[in-house]
């Protein structure tokens, strides 16, 4: 799974292509003098509207947009630790974060254009050590992605990102206690899961702010569309 953090303020424009990676969450971060995206970036977003996450601040401040980057890539990371991280910005000053990240085992890189993503993307691409190098699926149709794009490999689907896309898709029919989830991952997202490995899962995403329980079980729902 690919966690992919773009400064919207700093590029000032989105390759809507690049939104057919598959594998991959987008989280697109607005300032508050971004008024307006193109019609085909927002089709793209609609038709990939379980997978991105569209953060507009409304009050302005100095690096308002990199604090708030860094804050959602927290989560990311926090969520779902194996996956790999990409932040598309031209500025410089994620760069110790990125560096102190790596430090960590967390695999993760910046790139300055949609472009270098997608050079980090293809076949033995391998931006400063820090991404691996994966042979490409083999492609069965045609794209429409830009000279140089690559469809990113695909991995299985991590438990806990199916079961927040599956949220997300039911909306109001969302469980509203704990046990009532236990059951929905074990008998329908996580087939073969048993209810300790629900519990942990449930517990994950509890931890990185996808949802709370209170003293009766109840369940309080605060997934991305919600934030909104």
């Amino acid at each position: 799974m690919n966690h992919i953090l773009v400064d919207y303020e700093n590029l000032k424009s989105v390759e809507p292509a690049v939104f057919e990676l598959e594998d991959a969450t987008w989280t697109l971060l607005l300032g508050p003098q971004n008024r307006t995206l193109s019609v085909p970036v927002v089709q793209q977003l609609m038709a990939r509207a379980a997978s991105v996450d569209l953060v507009r601040l409304e009050q302005a401040g100095r690096n308002a947009v990199d604090f708030a980057l860094a804050y959602y890539l927290g989560r990311k990371v926090l969520g779902d630790p194996a996956a790999t991280f990409h932040v598309i910005s031209k500025d410089t000053g994620y760069q110790p974060l990125v560096d102190h990240l790596q430090s960590r085992n967390v695999r993760i890189a910046r790139h300055e254009s949609f472009e270098a993503l997608a050079a980090a993307l293809a076949p033995n691409g391998n931006p400063r050590g820090t991404l691996p190098s994966k042979p490409a699926p083999p492609r069965r149709h045609p794209t429409s992605a830009p000279a140089g794009m690559k469809r990113a490999p695909a991995p299985a689907i991590e438990p806990a990102e199916r079961v927040v896309a599956h949220l997300q898709r039911i909306g109001k029919s969302r469980p509203a206690r704990k046990a009532t989830l236990i059951r929905l991952i074990t008998t329908q997202l996580v087939k073969g899961s048993s209810e300790e490995e629900a519990q942990l899962l449930i517990r994950r995403l509890e931890t990185a702010g996808y949802l709370s329980i209170n003293d009766k079980g109840g369940l309080t729902y605060a997934l991305p569309e919600d934030r909104q």
